[in-house]
């Protein structure tokens, strides 16, 4: 069930932020501190937008979720609208209002009328849509020339006009649209009278999902929230991954638009998340995804979050790679024999390695290069390999310090892969020989019937992680 701010406030006050592993509290404070500031200060013709900017995978609506909360909490009014939710809609305006009553929806009096007419001067602001809206269909289904040629008929034909009466049509057109001028200040007069209404200015609309949406939606949404809602006493918090907005912003005026500069029309303040600590972003990815901490196996008294971290250093992985390395980890540890514990520090170091080159890790994998027993694994990664840049006159990497015992710990794994189960303690590492001798005693029972002494199951990684990662994103 999708989280709720109202149960989130039946909780005290610490427990709105109890779950916060990537150090979100802090944003919220300032974030909150600054907007009711600014928003005091703001002049007479406009209200205050800000840009929450991260990449995904970053906490961006489980951070707007705790600041609707923190807000409610301090007896603001704030609205909420998941846009990639309602993005089915053909405006945009239904699902902003949507919240904003949802924000109000327990008022009586003043506020209960003005929403009243606010909801049918909705109305007619969709109405007075309704032709942009059949002019896209038509151009889409018949091309642009021929589409005019139908909407300018279609005008005619609505405004009763011929072409001898050609002013008549002229005068209806513009009656038309000086209506809809009309109908659009009302509208922003009553949300001016609803923010008159509030006990605690500002209202808040806080925007979710928005890079998710339809390319034309968004654009919309971003459009309908500058024309309708930019005045004082308003505030709204557009959560994006802006990179990608960018793109969707191109989508819609063409790949030379200049999609940045178009975007800086609606926010007047951009808010970048900091990274995370590493070993918390690790477990959060972890939970999130669904890996369980007993499927896999550690070095010593390490957890899976800091072997991972320790992983993600060494080889200068962003976070978009971490966390799609633990995603290939998850399908490939759905793959392997479910009684074992998988090695998780090998596990990932082949996942990343298959990640960050898979064409170089499938050649190398068909011809045993990266498995073979007699050989070091770092050794025979290719030139533009995860471990290029090791140095092993100073232990750097590419010039930052690397855990040594990472690299020792794979290269014995490897050489274990060409070893009978029944004699790994010939690898020389208790790191390595601690699974082997899990897998030997799990599958095997420590001993073997007849024939060839069994190999570890570990061999069949390279192949898991080909397949695992036929499962991936859209797009």
């Amino acid at each position: 069930m999708a989280e709720d701010s109202t149960a989130l406030l039946k909780t005290n006050e610490l427990d709105i932020w109890q779950d916060d592993r990537l150090n979100r509290e802090e944003d919220g404070s300032f974030l909150i501190q600054y907007m009711l500031d600014r928003s005091a200060r703001a002049g007479e013709d406009s209200g205050l937008a800000i840009n929450l900017n991260a990449p995904w995978g970053f906490g961006k609506t489980f951070f707007l979720k705790r600041l609707q909360a923190d807000l409610q909490r301090a007896e603001h009014r704030v609205a909420m609208v998941d846009a990639w939710r309602d993005d089915h809609a053909e405006d945009p305006l239904f699902a902003v209002m949507s919240g904003v009553f949802a924000a109000f929806e327990e008022d009586k009096g003043a506020s209960k009328r003005i929403i009243s007419e606010l909801k049918n001067n909705a109305g007619k602001l969709t109405v007075r849509m309704a032709r942009g809206a059949i002019t896209r269909v038509l151009e889409a289904v018949i091309g642009k020339k021929d589409a005019e040629g139908v909407i300018d008929d279609f005008g005619r034909i609505v405004a009763g006009a011929v072409d001898d009466v050609a002013g008549e049509y002229a005068e209806a057109a513009l009656a038309s649209f000086d209506k809809g001028r009309q109908a659009i200040s009302d509208f922003r007069d009553g949300i001016a009278q609803l923010v008159g209404t509030l006990d605690k200015p500002p209202l808040f609309i806080l925007i979710d999902e928005l890079d998710r949406c339809r390319p034309t939606y968004a654009v919309a949404l971003l459009e309908r929230l500058k024309h309708m809602f930019d005045m004082p006493g308003v505030v709204f918090v557009v959560a994006t991954d802006t990179g990608q907005l960018v793109h969707t912003v191109k989508a819609v005026y063409g790949a030379d638009f200049d999609a940045q500069r178009y975007l800086m029309r609606f926010f007047d303040r951009a808010y970048q998340f900091g990274e995370p600590p590493l070993e918390e972003f690790v477990e959060s990815v972890w939970k999130r995804i669904g890996l369980d901490d007993e499927r896999f196996m550690t070095l010593a008294t390490n957890s899976n979050k800091q072997e991972i971290a320790t992983c993600a250093r060494a080889m200068r992985l962003s976070l978009r790679d971490i966390e799609q390395c633990l995603e290939l980890l998850y399908s490939v540890s759905l793959l392997l024999d479910e009684r074992l514990r998988l090695p998780t520090i090998y596990a990932f170091v082949m996942c990343t390695a298959f990640h960050s080159y898979p064409e170089d890790f499938s050649e190398m994998a068909e011809h045993g290069f990266l498995f073979r027993g007699n050989l070091k694994l770092a050794d025979h990664l290719k030139a533009e390999s995860i471990f290029c840049g090791w140095d092993h006159s100073d232990h750097s990497y590419h010039g930052r310090e690397v855990n040594e015992q990472l690299l020792e710990v794979v290269r014995r794994f490897a050489d274990g892969l060409a070893t009978p189960l029944s004699r790994t303690n010939e690898i020389g590492s208790s790191w390595a020989k601690e699974y082997y001798d899990h897998e030997f005693a799990v599958l095997h029972n420590n001993r073997y019937n007849s024939g060839s002494p069994p190999q570890s199951i570990l061999n069949g990684l390279p192949d898991a992680i080909r397949r695992a990662a036929r499962m991936h994103e859209p797009g």
